[in-house]
């Protein structure tokens, strides 16, 4: 439908951000609290630990994708045996997945920030807001 016209791709940054949002949606039980830790601990700023950082950015977000897959994985080869998904596109959804996020260094930076966001509030907790001297959670 998408090559006959009848379906077309309104916004792509729209997409990403929406299954980007999906991804980190996900709870982090799952990831082993010495790969939060480390990852937490590392500084972009020296680049031995910015190629660290992103090795785990990207590993920790595989264990999301991977709790995503298999609900869309029946959906998914549907659509490769009966040609309505591009056959030069990835066979597995999560290879498709983490080549929507993973896809420019702009997208990298903006996947390591939101990671290191979740998993701060994973690992602490939510920071409470304040409200004159009242404290909100």
């Amino acid at each position: 439908m998408q090559t006959s016209g009848e379906v077309k791709l309104a916004s792509f940054s729209n997409i990403q951000s929406y299954i980007r949002g999906t991804i980190l949606a996900q709870p982090a039980d799952h990831i082993r609290a010495p790969t939060i830790d480390r990852f937490l601990s590392l500084d972009s700023l020296y680049e031995d630990e910015a190629r660290e950082k992103y090795h785990l950015a990207h590993l920790i977000t595989a264990l999301f994708i991977d709790r995503l897959e298999d609900p869309i994985d029946e959906a998914y080869s549907f659509g490769r045996t009966h040609e309505l998904i591009n056959p030069s596109l990835p066979t597995r959804p999560g290879d498709f997945i983490r080549g929507l996020i993973f896809f420019t260094e702009t997208h990298r930076k903006k996947i390591v920030r939101e990671l290191m966001t979740k998993l701060t509030i994973y690992r602490n907790g939510p920071t409470p807001r304040r409200l004159g001297n009242l404290a909100l959670s």
